[in-house]
C-alpha cells in the first residue's frame, strides 16, 4: 500500500463512522474537566457513548486515566489531557475487546517536573515514572485505527513512560498512524511503542524525540501483518546539560568537559527498533502532496545505539517485501519498493562525544526479503580523542558503522543509489590544543558495509557512493568488509571510496592508515566484481565509476571486469583460477598479486594498467591490444621491478604501449630492467621502439628488446636525455647537472620530474629549481635608483626655470613597470614598483642649486614562467645634486650611495610534489650621473638636445635558502655593473601669466648601455656537492626613449609630472613621477 493510500485509508473509517446515525449524541468536554471519564459510562444515565473533547475543553488528572475507551464507541481529542505530575497515569486509555477509533488532533501533556540542575539526587534527567499519552492495555484487542494527527501532541515526561503504547498480548486491527509531534523525556521511555501485533499498517508521518537513557524512538516487537513506512523525523539521544537541555550538536571541548563531570554522559537505545515480524517492510521515504514532496523521513541517533536496530534476540524474525505487485510490466510496478527495507531519506547515527561507537542499521537474526534498497543518505559518525601525555594504553576504540549484516541474519542484496558513509574525525581542538605538546594518536575504525561470520549478503549493486574516511593519523578503513564469505557478486557504476587524510593541518604528523576499499579474502566460492558506467534514468548522463581503495579476493575464482571509470589502489588475488579485465577505456593504478599464479590479465578497448610496486606479478597470461596500455613500476633506489613472470603468453599487440613508472631518477645514466618473463613473449620490439610513448618520463629515453640469452625476457632500457634533447636552453644546461644531483638526493622530487611526459612540463618545472640569475634583481634596483634621480633631473629643470627663488624642499612620488618577455625559455619577468624620494637644496657659488635627496622604493616582481611568489625588493637610496647654468647651457650633476634587501620565496610545484624555500639577502649600491643640455628658444617655445651618462655598481652577498631539505639554494655573492649614454631630444614651451608658468613638453631619445656584462650567479644545491654557474643572457643595449613632461610652477611652489618609457628588444620599463617642490 503507498503511503498517501494509506493516510486517505486511515480516513475512511472515521468518515463512515460519523454519517452512520446515532442512538445518542457523542458527549462532549468544552470546558476544564478535573475528573477521569470513561465511553462505558459517558452518559449521564450510565449508558455508553462516544467522548469527544473540544479546541476548548481539557482534562486534568492525579492518577489513572483521563479516557478510558472500554466499549464500542470513539474518542477524539481536540482539546487538552494532562496530568499534574502524577505517575502511571494516562491520557486516553483503550482497555477490552472494542470497536471504535481513537483520534487526537490537541494535547495530551503527562507533565513532570524538571530538576532545577538538569539532573536529580540520583543523576535521572526527570522524576516520575509511568507516564503514557496513549495506551491499549494487556490482552485488549481493539478494532479500528488510532492516529495522533497532524495538529496533534503528545508531550510525556518520566521514566519508564511512552507516547503511543500497544501493550503486549494486546492487538490492534486497524491502523496506528502517529502524524503528529511526540516527545517523551525520561530514561527508558519510548516514543512509539508496539508490544503487540497491529493487523493493518504503522505509519510515523509525524516527529517523535525521545531523550533519556536506554530510551527508544519507535519499538515494535509484535507482528505488523502489512507495513512500517516513516515520513518525517525519529529521534533518540540522551546527552543533556546540567541545565537541562537537550544536545544534538557537537558541543566546545569545554562543554564536552562538563557533559562528562556532571556524570550526564548516557546511552539512549536506538531510534528505531525492530524486534517483531514486518509482512510488507519497512519504508523510510516521503510524503508526496500534488506531486509535491510535502515531508521526508529523517531518523538520527545521537549515541552508541544504532540508529536502526532489526534484530530477533534469540529468534529469527522475517521482515517482507514492500511493494505487492512485482509484476515489472504492470502500470503500478515500483522497482524501488522490491525490498524489504527501502530507505529515501536521512539516517544517521553520531557519538557526537568523544570515542563513542556510531552504527546507523544493525542486523541480527532477521531475515529482510529481497534485501536493501537505499535511495537516500545513511552515515554515522565518530570523534577520536588523542592519547594524553600521561596515558600508558588507548582509549578503546570507537567503530563507525553504517550498514551491520549481523549474525543469522539475512539481507539476501543490497542496492545502493544514494549514499553509505562512514566517518571518523579525530577530535582537533583537544589534540592540537598545545602544538608543543600534541596529544597522540588513538585508532579510529570505519566500516561503510560489514557483513559479520554470522550473517549473510549475496551481492551489493553501487549506482551511488559507498564511502568510508578518516581526518586523523592512525585508523582502519574499509568500505566493504565481507567475514561471512557469502558477498559473491559486487556491480559498481558508482563511487566507493576508502580515504584518510591527515587531521594536522600543518602536516606535521606522521599517518599510519590500513586503506580498504572492498575486503571479501574470506570467500572460498569465487567471487565476481564488475565496474561499468552508469546512464542516469532520468537525466541521462553518464557517470563515471570509481574505487579508491584496496581490493582484497579470496580463495576462490575470481572475476575482476573493469568496464569503465577507475580503481586507486592494490588488487589483491588469493588462490584460484582469477581473471582481470579492463576495457572501455578504463583504469587501474596500484598493485597487483595472486598468491598461486593462476590469473589472466586482459587490457583492451585504450585501457590503462598502472602498477605501483616493484614486486614481481606471478600469472598466466598477459594481453595488452593496440589501443592500451601497460606501464610496470621500477624503483631505482633498490632496483626492483614489478616484473610479469607468466607460465603462459605475454602478448603486446602492435600499437600497444608500454610507459614504465619510476620512483624516481635512476643512480646512473642508463639503465636496463627485466619487465617480463614469459613463457611466450609475443611481441615486435622494433616497433615498440619505434612507437615510443609519449607517456614516458621525458627525462630519459626508453627503447625495449628481448634479453640476449632467453627471447621470452622483455627488457626496458632507460637512458638519460641529453640537455639538448631536453630542450635546455643556456642556463638550464648549466645547472642540469647540480639539479640532477639534487633529484637524485630527494626521493619526492625525483618522482615528480620522472612523472612528467612532455617538453612543456619538464622545461616550466624545471624552471622552478632555478635561482633568480636573470637579472631581475639588477633590472628593478636600476628602477629605483632610476626613479630617485629621475625625480632629481626634474626638480632640476624646475629650479632652472624658478631662478628668481632658490633654495627649497621637494618631495616626489614615483611609480614604475617593467617587462622582460623575450630571453630565451628560463629569463622572463616582470614587475611594478612604488617610491617615494625628497630632498633639500640651496643656490652656492655657481651652482643654481645644491642638495641632498632621500629615496625609498618597493618593488614587487612576478615569476612569469613559474609559480613562485613574489619577488620583493627594497631600496633606500641617499645622495647628493648640483645644477649649474651657463647662458643656455645646463649640466646636473648626481651620485649617491644606496641599502638594498631581497626577499624571495621560491615555489616548487610539480604534480603531487608542493614545497618551498624562503631566502632574504641584502646589498649596496652606489651610483653617478652626469647630463647637460642646451635650451634653444623660439618664443614661448623651445628645444632641449641633452646627453646623460649615468653608472651603477651593485653588490649582492650571499645566501642560502631555507626551507624544504634538498631544494634549498646556496648561492654566491655577485657583483653587477651597469652604464649608458643617452641622447635625448625635448620639444616643449613655456607659457607664463602674472606669477605663473607652465612648462609642457615631450621627448625623444637614444640610450646605449655599454657596460652591460651578463650576470653571473654562481652557487649549489645546500646539500649537493657539485656547483653551478649561471650567466644570463645579455641584457639589450640599444633602445628608444619617450617621454612626456607637465610642469607648472610660481614663485613659491612647483610641480611636474613625468611618464617615461625605455623600450628595448624584449624590455620595457614605464615610470611615471609626480614632483613637489616648496621655496622659501
Amino acid at each position: 500500500m503507498t503511503l498517501r493510500r494509506l493516510y486517505l485509508s486511515a480516513a475512511l473509517p472515521a468518515l463512515a463512522f460519523s454519517l452512520t446515525p446515532l442512538a445518542f449524541a457523542q458527549v462532549e468536554i468544552t470546558d476544564a474537566r478535573t475528573t477521569p471519564i470513561e465511553t462505558l459510562t459517558a452518559n449521564t444515565d450510565g449508558t455508553a457513548n462516544d467522548v469527544t473533547v473540544t479546541s476548548t475543553g481539557s482534562v486534568t488528572i492525579t492518577s489513572g486515566a483521563a479516557i478510558t475507551l472500554n466499549s464500542d464507541n470513539t474518542v477524539s481529542n481536540a482539546g487538552t489531557l494532562t496530568s499534574e505530575d502524577a505517575d502511571d497515569t494516562t491520557g486516553i486509555l483503550i482497555s477490552g475487546t472494542n470497536t471504535g477509533s481513537v483520534t487526537n488532533s490537541g494535547t495530551i501533556n503527562m507533565a513532570a517536573t524538571t530538576p532545577t540542575d538538569g539532573l536529580t539526587a540520583s543523576k535521572d534527567i526527570i522524576s516520575g515514572s509511568g507516564r503514557t499519552g496513549i495506551l491499549i492495555s494487556g490482552a485488549s484487542s481493539f478494532t479500528g485505527n488510532i492516529e495522533n494527527t497532524s495538529t496533534g501532541s503528545i508531550i510525556v515526561r518520566g521514566q519508564d513512560s511512552a507516547g503511543i503504547r500497544l501493550a503486549s498480548m494486546s492487538t490492534l486491527t486497524g491502523d496506528l498512524l502517529q502524524n503528529g509531534a511526540l516527545s517523551v523525556f525520561g530514561e527508558r521511555g519510548v516514543g512509539v511503542d508496539v508490544a503487540g501485533d497491529i493487523i493493518g499498517a504503522l505509519a510515523i508521518g509525524g516527529s517523535i524525540r525521545v531523550t533519556g537513557e536506554d530510551s527508544i524512538g519507535l519499538k515494535v516487537s509484535g507482528d505488523i501483518s502489512e507495513g512500517l513506512s516513516a515520513t518525517s523525523s525519529i529521534a533518540s539521544g540522551a546527552y543533556v546539560t546540567s541545565t537541562g537541555a537537550i544536545v544534538t550538536t557537537r558541543l566546545s571541548l569545554a562543554g564536552r568537559d562538563l557533559l562528562h563531570e556532571t556524570g550526564s554522559v548516557r546511552q539512549a537505545g536506538s531510534a528505531v527498533q525492530i524486534n517483531g515480524n514486518i509482512n510488507q517492510g519497512i519504508h523510510f521515504g516521503s510524503l508526496t502532496v500534488d506531486d509535491v514532496v510535502t515531508s521526508i523521513s529523517s531518523i538520527t541517533m545521537i549515541g552508541s545505539a544504532a540508529a536502526v536496530l532489526i534484530d530477533g534476540e534469540g529468534t529469527l524474525i522475517a521482515i517482507g517485501r514492500i511493494a505487492q505487485i512485482t509484476d515489472s510490466s504492470h502500470a503500478d510496478y515500483d522497482a524501488s519498493l522490491q525490498y524489504a527495507f527501502v530507505n529515501q531519506g536521512t539516517i544517521t547515527a553520531n557519538g557526537l562525544l568523544d570515542d563513542i561507537n556510531a552504527t546507523t542499521l544493525s542486523l541480527t537474526d532477521t531475515h529482510l526479503q529481497d534485501g536493501i534498497n537505499n535511495e537516500g543518505t545513511l552515515r554515522a559518525t565518530i570523534y577520536r580523542s588523542g592519547i594524553a601525555t600521561d596515558a600508558t594504553t588507548s582509549t578503546p576504540d570507537a567503530h563507525a558503522r553504517v550498514i551491520i549484516i549481523g549474525d543469522n541474519a539475512i539481507a539476501e542484496r543490497i542496492n545502493n543509489a544514494g549514499t553509505i558513509s562512514a566517518i571518523g574525525l579525530e577530535a582537533t581542538d583537544s589534540i592540537y590544543v598545545d602544538r608543543d605538546s600534541i596529544l597522540a594518536a588513538n585508532t579510529i575504525r570505519v566500516t561503510a558495509i560489514s557483513i559479520e561470520a554470522g550473517g549473510s549478503l549475496s551481492a551489493i549493486n553501487n549506482t551511488g557512493i559507498i564511502s568510508a574516511t578518516i581526518t586523523g593519523r592512525k585508523g582502519e578503513i574499509i568500505a566493504i568488509h565481507d567475514v561471512s564469505g557469502t558477498l559473491t557478486e559486487l556491480t559498481n557504476s558508482g563511487a566507493i571510496i576508502a580515504l584518510a587524510v591527515n587531521s594536522d593541518t600543518l602536516g606535521g604528523e606522521t599517518t599510519d592508515f590500513a586503506i580498504t576499499a572492498i575486503d571479501v579474502s574470506a570467500n572460498t566460492t569465487g567471487f565476481s566484481l564488475t565496474q561499468t558506467a552508469y546512464t542516469g534514468t532520468d537525466t541521462g548522463r553518464i557517470t563515471t565509476p570509481s574505487i579508491t581503495g584496496n581490493i582484497y579476493l579470496g580463495s576462490g575464482d575470481d572475476s575482476v571486469n573493469i568496464a569503465g571509470g577507475n580503481i586507486n589502489g592494490d588488487i589483491s588475488f588469493g588462490d584460484g583460477a582469477d581473471t582481470l579485465a579492463l576495457s572501455n577505456s578504463s583504469t587501474i593504478t596500484g598493485s597487483i598479486s595472486d598468491t598461486d599464479g593462476r590469473l589472466d590479465i586482459m587490457i583492451t578497448d585504450n585501457s590503462h594498467l598502472d602498477i605501483q610496486s616493484s614486486t614481481d606479478i606471478n600469472i598466466t597470461t598477459l594481453s595488452v591490444d593496440a589501443t592500451s596500455t601497460y606501464s610496470p613500476y621500477i624503483d631505482p633506489t633498490t632496483g626492483d621491478t614489478s616484473t610479469i613472470i607468466a607460465s603462459g603468453a605475454v602478448t603486446f599487440e602492435d600499437g600497444a604501449t608500454i610507459a614504465p613508472i619510476l620512483a624516481t631518477v635512476l643512480s646512473s645514466a642508463t639503465t636496463s630492467f627485466t619487465i617480463a618473463q614469459a613463457g611466450t613473449l609475443n611481441i615486435d620490439v622494433a616497433a615498440l621502439n619505434v612507437e615510443r610513448s609519449a607517456q614516458t618520463p621525458f627525462l630519459y629515453n626508453t627503447s625495449f628488446s628481448r634479453a640476449a640469452n632467453d627471447a621470452n625476457t622483455l627488457v626496458l632500457t632507460l637512458d638519460v636525455r641529453s640537455t639538448q634533447e631536453l630542450g635546455l636552453d643556456t642556463p638550464q644546461t648549466a645547472l642540469f647537472t647540480s639539479a640532477f644531483e639534487a633529484l637524485q638526493d630527494h626521493v619526492a622530487l625525483g618522482n615528480a620530474f620522472v612523472s612528467i611526459t612532455d617538453q612543456t612540463s619538464f622545461n616550466a618545472a624545471f624552471n622552478q629549481l632555478m635561482p633568480e640569475f636573470a637579472g631581475a634583481a639588477r633590472q628593478f634596483v636600476i628602477a629605483n635608483v632610476d626613479g630617485a634621480v629621475g625625480a632629481v633631473g626634474t626638480h632640476l629643470n624646475n629650479a632652472r626655470r624658478s631662478q628668481d627663488r632658490t633654495g627649497g624642499a621637494w618631495i616626489e612620488e614615483f611609480a614604475y613597470y617593467a617587462d622582460r618577455s623575450l630571453a630565451g625559455i628560463s629569463e622572463q619577468y616582470r614587475g611594478h614598483g612604488f617610491g617615494i624620494t625628497g630632498g633639500f637644496d640651496t643656490a652656492i657659488g655657481p651652482f643654481h642649486t645644491v642638495g641632498i635627496n632621500l629615496g625609498f622604493a618597493t618593488t614587487e616582481i612576478e615569476d612569469v614562467l613559474g609559480v613562485d611568489e613574489p619577488f620583493d625588493v627594497l631600496t633606500v637610496q641617499l645622495g647628493g645634486y648640483a645644477g649649474l647654468q651657463r647662458g643656455k647651457l645646463g649640466i646636473d650633476l648626481y651620485a649617491g650611495v644606496g641599502y638594498n634587501d631581497f626577499e624571495a620565496n621560491r615555489n616548487v610545484r610539480i604534480g603531487d610534489f608542493d614545497q618551498s624555500t624562503r631566502s632574504d639577502w641584502s646589498g649596496t649600491h652606489y651610483n653617478a650621473s652626469a647630463s647637460a643640455g642646451y635650451d634653444i628658444s623660439f618664443g614661448k617655445y623651445f628645444v632641449r638636445p641633452s646627453a646623460t651618462i649615468t653608472y651603477l655598481n651593485m653588490h649582492e652577498k650571499a645566501y642560502e635558502e631555507t626551507g624544504t631539505t634538498g631544494i634549498e639554494l646556496a648561492i654566491d655573492a655577485r657583483t653587477i655593473k651597469s652604464a649608458t649614454a643617452s641622447a635625448i631630444l625635448e620639444f616643449g614651451g613655456k607659457f607664463e601669466k602674472d606669477r605663473l608658468w607652465m612648462a609642457p613638453s615631450f621627448r625623444v631619445g637614444y640610450r646605449n648601455e655599454f657596460i652591460n656584462e651578463g650576470i653571473i650567479t654562481t652557487g649549489r644545491f645546500v646539500n649537493g656537492t657539485t656547483p653551478f654557474t649561471l650567466v644570463g643572457q645579455e641584457f639589450p643595449t640599444n633602445g628608444f626613449i619617450l617621454g612626456i613632461t607637465f610642469a607648472a610652477g610660481s614663485q613659491y611652489s612647483s610641480f611636474a609630472l613625468d611618464l617615461d618609457s625605455d623600450i628595448r628588444d624584449g624590455f620595457t620599463r614605464h615610470t611615471a613621477r609626480l614632483v613637489l617642490r616648496l621655496l622659501f
